[in-house]
């Protein structure tokens, strides 16, 4: 909708071609009237037809040139201001260039306010086809190697195998790297998940872990005498039961900040994400959680919670902690800030919270390979409005405050 700024700027224009009609005139003359300066702007502009529409230019250079129409009608006007200046007497010049300073402070007034709903008009629609190419994660990780080196893995593979000789290779046998060649087994490898991201790894062992968004792993090349590994993040894991040289079952510990996780063979999951509490949950068999504090077990369905050092555990239904494993966002009276750290993980989002957090909940399971335009969608039925918005090359998801 044009604005009164905008609407003025078109009347001087009509009145500049002679297209303007008697009751715009009338209009423009109720303008006009209600400051005595902008009579005189108007007397100064008819005196200098030419410099009046080069001014008013700026309809068509900003339709074509966008950016460079104001620099274009900077440098043409003061060009005539300088001309008016070396042909007209001293004194009319004086009066003169006030006016021409005066029409051009108020022209660009008006090509400011003109310009800046331009430019809010564009980020809108930059920011609509933004939102529409914002996509699901995808297999994508980086090995790091003992000696510091980086290989970014395919994403035309979901599975990365170390074997017992000591090879690395993808889960379909293209060998990717022999590590035995370059480097000792008890040597660690570690594998790095970013954001928009997820893959899988199986150890030496036979062990297999699912690792999420924004996570990573270091273990050694080689297990010997125990199986140890150490998480940030979030990963599933399903450990192989193996035994010693003294047919004694070999434990596998899963290091976190703050806690060690005891098994043998076992499958759970770990979220483990810096500043956030430490949560185990178990699936199959039995573990055992050390804290500074304190010792617990666990058996299936249950769950411990490690906080300022101290665990606590609970029954829960495992399937909405797992859910990510098998590519579903299952939301089981989901606060809105949980839900909106697992958005933020699995589309690359910076989320930016306009008036607080909201307190609403989720309910329900979907695909985590939506796009997210139709995610927020689904959590928009539970009266939660968003804005979405591109800059610097970041996505943001703004969560707007409830009405």
């Amino acid at each position: 909708m044009e604005n009164q700024s905008e609407h003025i700027a078109r009347l001087i224009k009509k009145l500049s071609d002679g297209s303007i009609s008697k009751n715009e005139r009338l209009e423009l003359n109720t303008w006009i009237e209600q400051n005595p300066s902008r009579k005189k702007f108007i007397e100064q502009l008819n005196e200098h037809d030419s410099l009046f529409e080069d001014a008013l230019e700026w309809i068509e250079l900003e339709q074509q040139d966008k950016d460079p129409w104001i620099e274009k009608l900077t440098t043409s006007t003061i060009e005539k201001i300088h001309k008016l200046n070396d042909t007209k007497p001293k004194n009319r010049n004086i009066f003169n260039i006030k006016w021409l300073a005066a029409a051009l402070i108020l022209l660009f007034s008006l090509f400011s306010i003109y310009y800046f709903n331009y430019q809010k008009n564009e980020q809108k629609i930059n920011n609509k086809i933004a939102l529409e190419n914002v996509k699901p994660g995808k297999y994508q990780a980086n090995l790091l190697l003992p000696n510091g080196e980086n290989i970014a893995l395919s994403e035309d593979e979901d599975l990365l195998v170390i074997s017992n000789d000591q090879t690395i290779s993808y889960g379909s046998g293209k060998t990717i790297l022999d590590l035995k060649e370059k480097f000792k087994p008890n040597e660690n490898l570690s594998i790095e998940i970013p954001r928009a991201g997820h893959y899988k790894v199986q150890l030496q062992d036979g062990s297999k872990i699912w690792l999420n968004s924004e996570s990573k792993i270091n273990f050694p090349i080689k297990f010997s005498n125990e199986r140890s590994v150490s998480l940030s993040g979030e990963a599933y894991f399903q450990v192989k039961k193996t035994i010693n040289k003294s047919k004694n079952l070999l434990a596998f510990r899963v290091q976190t900040e703050g806690q060690s996780i005891e098994v043998t063979g076992t499958e759970f999951n770990v979220y483990a994400f810096k500043n956030e509490s430490i949560k185990t949950t178990l699936v199959e068999g039995k573990v055992n959680i050390h804290s500074a504090l304190q010792s617990i077990s666990l058996i299936p369905n249950e769950q411990s919670i490690l906080s300022n050092g101290g665990l606590e555990k609970s029954t829960i239904d495992v399937s909405t902690e797992i859910s990510w494993k098998n590519n579903v966002f299952h939301f089981d009276e989901t606060s809105l800030k949980s839900a909106m750290k697992q958005l933020s993980r699995w589309y690359d989002l910076e989320i930016i919270y306009k008036e607080g957090i909201p307190d609403s909940y989720f309910y329900g399971q979907f695909s985590r390979d939506q796009p997210l335009q139709e995610v927020l969608k689904i959590l928009e039925e539970a009266d939660v409005k968003f804005e979405f918005e591109f800059k610097n090359n970041k996505n943001y998801l703004i969560v707007l405050p409830q009405t």
